[in-house]
């Protein structure tokens, strides 16, 4: 499951062009901007890395992707034919994970090896900033499922509409509308 969704998104390749550059730019553009206050681009980057990776690389790679492959598999009449072939529900949600995990390694690697190019550094323990990484992928790919096959149900629809719905209902949780 894993190996096929890594080969459609690199056949298709505008996504992980996107789930590259996207990181990179926000990277640069908060590190350098916060480049003076922070003394200095290295403590800029030390400090900039690590939310631009979990809150903004991650965020939008790791939950619209499964988003848009669960409604990418309902369109193409996929989605019924996995239900009902031997692959169980979990082996299925195991092999997303397992794919948005290597795409999420990548990110890691361009995300800190332009704060590297910087001065930056990793601070902290490997081993927990691994750790935090595969709980935000899993965590990430699990609210995609949820939104995923909610729209997978309803009628086609667009990605910008998915977004929309994503990004209104993360609206509401932080400032709750009356």
């Amino acid at each position: 499951m894993a190996r096929r969704i890594l080969t459609e998104q690199w056949s298709s390749r505008r996504s992980l062009v996107a789930w590259a550059l996207f990181p990179a730019l926000m990277l640069l553009l908060f590190g350098l901007i916060y480049a003076e206050g922070a003394g200095g681009t290295a403590n800029a980057f030390n400090f900039m890395a690590p939310g631009i990776l979990i809150g903004a690389a991650l965020f939008f790679s790791c939950l619209g992707g499964p988003i848009a492959t669960l409604v990418a598999e309902r369109e193409r009449n996929t989605l019924k034919r996995l239900l009902l072939s031997p692959l169980g529900g979990s082996s299925y949600f195991l092999g997303v994970t397992l794919a948005y995990l290597i795409i999420g390694a990548g990110q890691a690697v361009i995300v800190y090896g332009i704060a590297f190019g910087f001065g930056g550094s990793f601070v902290g323990s490997v081993p927990l900033g691994i750790l935090i990484i595969g709980l935000s992928v899993t965590s990430y790919v699990g609210l995609g499922f949820f939104f995923g096959s909610r729209f997978a149900r309803l009628k086609p629809v667009g990605l910008e509409e998915i977004y929309e719905e994503v990004v209104g209902r993360a609206e509401g949780v932080v400032a709750p509308r009356d």
